[in-house]
């Protein structure tokens, strides 16, 4: 579990998982509001039929992609944690 813990590394290192944390939040978090509503509204209006036609499918898509969104924010906010937590002189790296 030492792997999730970020004060072991650099921060140029954490930068840059930042930074990728970063670009997968929002290539995962495009559209996503927009998409749920669509496949909502979907799922009510025709109901079984759109449940047979791949509804319950896509919304099953849509919530991984939600799910994989919170796991980059709460990734993202520990990184950033610990680099407010280095700048104040927490820590002795």
């Amino acid at each position: 579990m030492r792997w999730f813990r970020p004060n072991g590394y650099s921060v140029l290192m954490l930068l840059l998982f930042q930074g990728i944390i970063s670009v997968v939040l929002a290539w995962t978090s495009y559209g996503l509001i927009t998409v749920a509503m669509a496949n909502a509204g979907y799922l009510r209006e025709f109901g079984l039929m759109a449940v047979f036609d791949g509804g319950l499918l896509q919304l099953l898509q849509i919530t991984g992609k939600g799910v994989i969104c919170l796991i980059c924010y709460v990734g993202f906010k520990g990184i950033e944690y610990e680099l407010i937590h280095r700048w104040r002189g927490g820590s002795g790296h």
